[in-house]
């Protein structure tokens, strides 16, 4: 039987992470992409060992600059326009996600913002660390 009961190895919650260092030359999955799950996968990839994020849903990921941008933007645009631009500029810093495996939503990040509150991921360097092959998706 396959399950999170019949796990044998560590299972924390983001809340409880500290650092990689202790995961250093271990087999590490990181469930979820969110802010929380993309920054500690980051940080596992300085240490050796295999590790991975799992995306189980669409995500859009900016950097803290687009975020700056997108919201200077929003004072003179409507949220449909900005969310035209963002995304052209986001492929053209990262290219294409979804051929890291990382899927887009339809709707545009602010607009996801305003009709479910989620957030966008704020890359903090773990888009380039995925093209590097140092973290698996």
């Amino acid at each position: 039987m396959v399950g999170i009961e019949n796990f044998k190895g560590e299972i924390i919650h983001s809340s409880d992470y500290r650092s990689g260092e202790k995961y250093k030359d271990k087999k590490v999955l990181v469930v979820g992409s969110g802010n929380s799950g993309m920054e500690i996968a980051f940080d596992l990839s300085s240490y050796e060992g295999l590790k991975s994020i799992v995306v189980r849903s669409p995500i859009h990921v900016l950097t803290r600059e687009m975020v700056y941008t997108a919201t200077l933007l929003l004072i003179y645009l409507p949220v449909s326009s900005v969310d035209t631009v963002i995304p052209k500029y986001t492929k053209f810093k990262f290219g294409n996600l979804e051929e890291l495996g990382i899927p887009q939503p339809e709707e545009g990040p602010f607009s996801v913002k305003i009709s479910n509150g989620r957030s966008p991921v704020i890359d903090v360097g773990a888009i380039d660390k995925i093209k590097l092959g140092q973290i698996k998706v």
